[in-house]
């Protein structure tokens, strides 16, 4: 989220951004802080209800991102932040598409999700295989960073940027992408 909100910082105030799988609104709550129009879709209609509660001035909405069309118009966000949520989507189709329905032509899409390189996936299945691919486990996907690119070109997304953050490169926590 700091990186996220850093890159922000670096566009001009105003521009809209939509937060997926805002939660609670609070990451909505320090976009709008910043001078920017935030923006929250959560799946949890429950969260929609107590970040409406909480930042009654701001827009909240629910979508399921595997199945419902993202209850925006098209070209309608300059940013899209979806800080460590493609993980949770069963249907990347639904999900890229629909990004790309609702982002302006030169918008950016900004991602971060767990990183699966080769050596933390052998370290992960070394230490901890039974609880990392648990079947009740919420990730659904497991990106590398060439599979994240690779998914993102193929829905129309150019990366711009790609970091890795926490601990070496090779055994990063996660990665953060700036595509357009």
């Amino acid at each position: 989220k700091k990186l996220f909100l850093e890159f922000l910082k670096t566009l001009p105030v105003g521009v809209r951004v939509l937060d997926v799988g805002c939660y609670l609104g609070d990451v909505v709550n320090e976009i709008n802080q910043l001078g920017y129009k935030g923006h929250g879709i959560d799946v949890m209609p429950e969260n929609i209800s107590a970040a409406k509660l909480k930042y009654p001035d701001y827009t909240f909405k629910a979508a399921d991102l595997n199945n419902d069309k993202i209850p925006f118009p098209d070209s309608y966000f300059d940013v899209i932040w979806a800080g460590d949520i493609i993980e949770h989507v069963y249907n990347t189709i639904n999900l890229f598409a629909q990004f790309n329905r609702i982002l302006k032509s030169g918008g950016k899409l900004v991602c971060s999700t767990p990183y699966h390189g080769k050596l933390k996936m052998i370290a992960i299945s070394l230490v901890d295989l039974k609880r990392h691919f648990h079947p009740e486990h919420p990730h659904v996907r497991f990106y590398t960073d060439t599979s994240l690119q690779m998914i993102l070109q193929k829905y129309g997304f150019s990366v711009e940027e790609k970091h890795f953050l926490g601990r070496v490169p090779l055994l990063s926590n996660n990665m953060f992408f700036i595509s357009r």
